[in-house]
């Protein structure tokens, strides 16, 4: 007899069906897109030029021009960021924090499908968060030209959404591990100074940076719209500012959530470790007050030494996968790359943009 499926995995499975209909990103479609995106700039320079009445003002799309080369950009970065994942599990097998016999293939393959799923679900939300940005700018200003940039750029879109949603996915990292039955091991006593773990901080850093590249364009124009006295850009600052939230969201889902689920690991790993640490306490006051013979004082005191450095290695486990300087760095970044929304959000002409640029500042820090 067939049983039935859970409704809640019934419509997952529907839902993980459809999207493996959808094209599937890969490193050879970025860089025929960069070979595009350089055709697209000179084409853009070429037209804004022939196009103009008077040569000596050409009105050039900064605009355009800007977006191609920052997805241009974007794409040259973002190439390697499989191989740095793949790298990133090799060094965390030979450091012993995965297990030494861990079947790295199958591991690989699992990650894969987990990254080829997120993949196709960034691209599509991507894709639609362009279309409806095009919608709401055309509606603003019917242009025909304006409605013809709506398809290349929407499948840009989608192809920047497939990457990011392959850095949301590395970021699960985790969470794929222990679902797949693994362990993550977590020393305190690591010359790295963070468990084993500075590899995952540096990989998940990094990609938030690749990340913020969306972010950095969409946050500059957002603030340059109001001001801008060139070609008229006013119907794309709404757009603009619905995309800066959505391109946030990923930026955080690329690092700080990354950063929590290992924040989580080894805040569970320190507490069990710090029972420990109670036990080899009271060994080191044991052996100071013990009484042995003069020929034995400079073993028990070598075997104090070992305890004592032992204890607090343990009592300074950082809970964090970085150092906390890195820690400072992003949130000093996250918080300049949102100035632009939250001062969107407020009247410029009041005081309160005034004080929360000033709490901005504080926020910071140096």
């Amino acid at each position: 007899m067939k049983t039935a499926s859970p409704p809640g995995n019934s419509s997952r499975l529907w839902y993980i069906t459809a999207l493996s209909h959808l094209p599937l990103c890969g490193r050879r479609t970025g860089k025929i897109t960069r070979w595009i995106l350089l055709a697209a700039f000179f084409l853009s320079l070429a037209y804004s030029y022939h196009g103009s009445e008077n040569t000596a003002q050409v009105e050039w799309d900064y605009l355009l021009l800007t977006g191609i080369a920052a997805f241009w950009f974007g794409l040259l970065v973002v190439e390697s960021m499989d191989d740095e994942f793949n790298n990133l599990l090799s060094r965390l097998v030979e450091r012993g924090v995965l297990p030494a016999g861990l079947n790295h293939a199958s591991l690989t393959q699992l990650l894969d499908e987990k990254a080829n799923l997120a993949a196709r679900s960034v691209a599509l939300i991507s894709s639609l968060a362009m279309v409806l940005a095009f919608a709401v700018s055309v509606y603003s200003d019917p242009h025909f030209d304006k409605a013809l940039l709506a398809l290349p750029e929407s499948i840009g879109a989608y192809i920047a959404g497939s990457y990011l949603g392959r850095m949301v996915s590395f970021g699960r990292l985790s969470t794929h591990i222990m679902q797949a039955g693994w362990t993550i091991s977590i020393f305190p006593e690591h010359v790295d100074g963070v468990g084993g773990l500075k590899p995952v901080g540096d990989f998940y850093f990094r990609q938030a940076m690749i990340a913020a590249i969306p972010v950095l364009f969409l946050g500059i124009w957002s603030v340059i719209f109001p001001h801008w006295t060139g070609r008229d850009y006013s119907d794309w600052a709404d757009p603009y500012l619905g995309l800066l939230v959505v391109a946030l969201i990923i930026m955080l889902s690329a690092f700080v959530t990354p950063m929590a689920r290992f924040h989580n690991l080894m805040v569970e790993k320190k507490r069990e470790a710090l029972l420990e640490a109670d036990k080899l306490s009271r060994q080191v006051r044991e052996e100071r007050e013990s009484s042995v013979p003069d020929a034995e004082i400079t073993d028990i005191a070598d075997r104090i030494e070992v305890l004592h450095s032992r204890y607090w290695a343990i009592e300074n486990m950082p809970v964090w996968p970085l150092h906390i300087a890195t820690l400072k760095r992003f949130r000093r970044n996250y918080i300049m790359l949102t100035t632009p929304l939250i001062t969107r959000l407020v009247d410029d002409n009041t005081k309160v943009s005034e004080q929360v640029a000033n709490l901005l500042k504080a926020l910071g820090g140096p």
